[in-house]
């Protein structure tokens, strides 16, 4: 990863000499595209790194509710013609990990809910106790697109596969919440059937009531 990122920060260094002077439309387009497509090619690397690399985690207490918040707003930032409906969390329920990387996770199945919705589909993410461990959390992503094939669901997790055309996404979004999931002892399940609900697993949970 270090050594394709060298030559990288050169083509974007040198896009972004030749862009702040360049008048003629077209070649400004095509400059606007280099820094795009570099940029694509550093988060390819930058999730490789995450899968497949050893992750340096701060393990804390934290409010899932302000974990939800943090991802809703990162989701947010990315989707396109999507509603993400957020719902409310107790105060109280607490899990154990990496604040930023568990909204990370949360934030990857937000975007990717709203990508297989599609315009005018809509997301829901909330939490809940878990039905198989009542000391746990399962955060609950719904969304509202035309659900996976057994083929697709078997796929999901594995690097670069996308059930969309060729050129909408990386196909690494699973992927990366998958392996965020298995660093902090949880798991990621993709339930049968339509609408599409993904369930998040998350141990060690501290909720009051």
């Amino acid at each position: 990863g270090h050594e394709i990122n060298n030559p990288l920060g050169a083509i974007s260094g040198h896009a972004s000499r030749l862009l702040k002077d360049e008048v003629v439309p077209e070649r400004r387009h095509a400059l606007q595209q280099i820094h795009q497509q570099v940029a694509r090619i550093r988060r390819m690397i930058r999730d490789l790194q995450l899968i497949g690399g050893n992750l340096s985690l701060e393990r804390t207490p934290v409010d899932l509710a302000s974990v939800l918040s943090d991802a809703g707003r990162d989701a947010e930032k990315r989707l396109v013609g999507g509603h993400l409906v957020l719902r409310s969390c107790p105060a109280e329920w607490q899990v154990v990990g990496d604040r930023l990387m568990l909204s990370r996770m949360i934030a990857e199945l937000l975007v990717n809910g709203a990508q297989a919705a599609g315009p005018g589909g809509e997301v829901t993410v909330w939490a809940e106790r878990s039905s198989e461990d009542q000391s746990a959390i399962d955060v609950v992503v719904r969304d509202s697109g035309p659900g996976l094939t057994s083929p697709q669901r078997e796929r999901a997790f594995l690097p670069f596969y996308s059930g969309r055309e060729a050129g909408r996404g990386l196909g690494m979004g699973l992927p990366v919440a998958e392996r965020i999931a298995l660093e902090h002892g949880g798991s990621i399940v993709i339930g049968h059937g339509k609408p599409t609900t993904v369930r998040i697993h998350l141990p060690s949970a501290k909720m009051a009531g």
